[in-house]
């Protein structure tokens, strides 16, 4: 059985950030209309899980320098009494090209980056139930393979010291950014319990193993995340959140290795199942991110935080610069 598959359209670019720490201050969190998260598991199993995140979308890059620049969260960010103290904070934004982005549902209810777009879904299309579609669905790669100068994940010595400096990474042309999500929130029954029961494991074993084996798989970190409702509580929906070296990496994993493999049969057997009953809904957006435009900034984190124990450091000044 194929699924009838969505997409959504955007017309211009966008920007997305996420923003991590294992404690906000009463008064700083982003804002209250953003998707409050929190990390189910973490990057390196020896770092203390962090509890919540922010995961942000600006309609342009405007909107987005003005928050990076002007806010009250910049403010805070850019204060150097986060080098002191237990907490460690994150942010991770880019600016996602629409030439070099593609995203997808099996419903239409759109999320992410299809929330800042009031053009209607498409669909169903054709380039989807093969392997090679999440390729032919990014403009970008008619003209050009999207691939990593680098051959394999670059490392800093796992020596280098971390905590209480405030860290700018270089970024590779062509890292690829998989959003992948899950909701069962309208689940009920045998569905709902086939799901926790058959896949959500299955789910839970592959963003594991990707976070464990960043040499074998490319992925150089792997966040699997619980979305939280605006009062704190659990919302019945999840997202894997993964950079990988580039593209052909995500694409090697997707299509060869056995735990995605598992995670793919699972929902098959269950989509095969319920038919058109089923009421799951999956969506992902995979973004291929240019070096300009792409800021990774850790303050006073863990050296297995993110992508810090990857890639080279950068001597440019912080946050909004």
């Amino acid at each position: 059985m194929r699924r009838t598959k969505r997409r959504s359209r955007l017309c211009r670019d966008v920007t997305c950030q996420t923003s991590g720490s294992r404690q906000f201050p009463p008064g700083q969190r982003i804002s209250a209309t953003v998707r409050r998260s929190q990390l189910l598991t973490t990057e390196c199993s020896t770092i203390p899980a962090i509890p919540e995140i922010f995961v942000c979308y600006w309609r342009n890059t405007d909107g987005h320098a003005r928050f990076a620049n002007q806010s009250a969260f910049a403010r805070w960010f850019a204060d150097d009494a986060l080098l002191s103290g237990d907490v460690g904070v994150w942010v991770e934004a880019f600016r996602i090209p629409m030439t070099r982005f593609e995203t997808l549902f099996s419903t239409q209810c759109p999320a992410g980056a299809a929330r800042l777009t009031d053009n209607p879904m498409t669909g169903p299309i054709d380039e989807h139930g093969y392997w090679g579609g999440m390729r032919d669905r990014i403009p970008a790669s008619d003209r050009d393979e999207l691939s990593s100068a680098l051959d394999s994940a670059p490392s800093i010595a796992d020596q280098t010291e971390t905590r209480g400096r405030r860290l700018v990474l270089a970024v590779p042309e062509n890292l690829c950014l998989i959003r992948s999500a899950q909701d069962w929130s309208a689940c009920q029954g045998d569905e709902r319990d086939s799901y926790l029961r058959d896949v959500h494991p299955m789910l839970r074993k592959g963003m594991t193993f990707l976070m464990e084996n960043p040499a074998e798989t490319g992925c150089l970190t792997c966040r699997f995340i619980e979305q939280l409702t605006d009062d704190g509580g659990t919302a019945d929906k999840t997202f894997g959140m993964a950079y990988f070296l580039d593209m052909s990496k995500l694409e090697a994993w997707s299509k060869n290795h056995p735990t995605h493999l598992a995670i793919f049969d699972s929902f098959l057997s269950l989509a095969q199942r319920l038919g058109n009953e089923i009421t799951l809904r999956l969506w992902h957006e995979v973004a291929v991110l240019p070096p300009d435009g792409t800021r990774l900034e850790y303050v006073n984190c863990d050296r297995r935080t993110g992508l810090l124990p990857f890639l080279g450091l950068n001597r440019r000044s912080g946050y909004g610069a």
